[in-house]
């Protein structure tokens, strides 16, 4: 917020401003089963602001020890990590002073994080296979390294304009448009410090949209780079920064906000309107996050409700013990075999990501599934 002058705001319109912002975010579908991962960042992200501004709470400090135990390291926090780091790097150099309290939460929480998923680290060390391991892809020459790269940007367009169904943005096409605008406005009249922060903060949401389709190229490079020892541990990780993006396309809308409303009485009223209207929209479309093949025709669960395009499940509905109950007693009768004595495999529909039929269901159950889609596993295994 140090990049924008919001003086020439009143109280209740830089409280519309920020509050509309802020239901940008919270209307955003996310990964459920991530837990806080997407979902709580700004929580944590405004905690540690808090600790750089020398406004610490109590809450904040409770965000920051708990929320490792509620979130995923190597989805989010690692990448969350990287950007605090950047934050802190940033002020040490600009104000030429080592924030020591900023330095310990930013140690203590990663060390909480790591705690947390020891056993996906301790594994990697200890010679465990990455199930990731034959998606890395060899390049007999530069050229093709280089070929290959173009060809993962141009095939992958759509990942940033529709955004990945784990971290949903929806800033297409109406946010990414009244972006590029103000852009246009902000160089058109000379107003560099609003042109370099927009486009800095557009750039960011690029480049971390396309290091994941980028992941192959990028493991290439570092595993000649990089130790050994240093490389198994690495390639562990996915290059997930798009997790970011959300979070960035909310300061993109908080700054353009600020903006726009700094023009004159006409344009404070357009971005308050917009800003409502923005969320109206985002309540009716914006949606499930269990498809990655539908991700750019996504509807809110609130959508899906007042258009009853969606059959209410409970959860012990879908689990339904009494029915695997049977289930069992048939097989033990039938084909006089206990649970232990065979396997099940779940078959669904190939298309969801989530799968409709779960093997966890048959787990839950007490039956023993063929197999499972493991992170790591050891090389005895094969």
């Amino acid at each position: 917020m140090n990049f924008f002058n919001y003086t020439h705001l009143n109280i209740s319109e830089l409280n519309a401003v920020v509050n509309y912002s802020a239901l940008y975010f919270a209307l955003l579908p996310f990964w459920p089963f991530g837990g806080l991962s997407i979902a709580g960042m700004l929580l944590i992200l405004n905690a540690f602001l808090n600790v750089l501004n020398k406004t610490l709470k109590w809450r904040d400090a409770m965000i920051i020890l708990l929320y490792p135990f509620y979130s995923y390291f190597i989805f989010s926090n690692a990448f969350v990590i990287l950007l605090l780091s950047g934050m802190f790097l940033y002020y040490l150099i600009r104000n030429k002073k080592f924030h020591t309290h900023f330095f310990v939460a930013l140690a203590v929480f990663t060390a909480l994080c790591i705690i947390t998923e020891y056993r996906v680290i301790y594994s990697s060390i200890q010679g465990f296979e990455s199930h990731r391991h034959f998606f890395n892809q060899t390049y007999p020459s530069i050229g093709s390294w280089i070929s290959s790269s173009i060809q993962s940007i141009l095939n992958n367009h759509e990942f940033y304009f529709y955004s990945y169904s784990d971290s949903v943005s929806r800033h297409y096409p109406l946010l990414l448009l009244i972006t590029l605008l103000v852009l246009f406005m902000t160089f058109l009249f000379h107003q560099k410090k609003y042109f370099f922060t927009v486009f800095s903060l557009l750039f960011l949401t690029v480049v971390f949209a396309y290091l994941y389709p980028l992941s192959s190229q990028i493991l290439y490079v570092l595993q000649k780079i990089t130790p050994s020892f240093l490389f198994r541990l690495i390639q562990g990780f996915t290059f997930r920064f798009y997790v970011l993006n959300p979070v960035l396309w909310l300061i993109i809308l908080f700054s353009i906000g600020v903006y726009i409303s700094s023009i004159n009485a006409r344009a404070k009223l357009f971005i308050v309107n917009f800003l409502f209207l923005f969320n109206a929209y985002l309540l009716f479309t914006t949606g499930k996050t269990l498809n990655f093949n539908t991700y750019r025709a996504l509807e809110s669960p609130f959508a899906n409700n007042i258009k009853n395009k969606t059959i209410p499940i409970t959860y012990q509905s879908y689990f339904d013990t009494e029915l695997f109950h049977r289930i069992d007693t048939l097989i033990q009768h039938r084909y006089q075999l206990q649970k232990h004595q065979y396997r099940v495999a779940a078959l669904t529909d190939p298309n969801p990501a989530y799968p409709l039929f779960s093997p966890a269901v048959l787990q839950y159950n007490g039956f023993f599934t063929i197999d499972g889609y493991c992170v790591y596993y050891p090389k005895s295994y094969k």
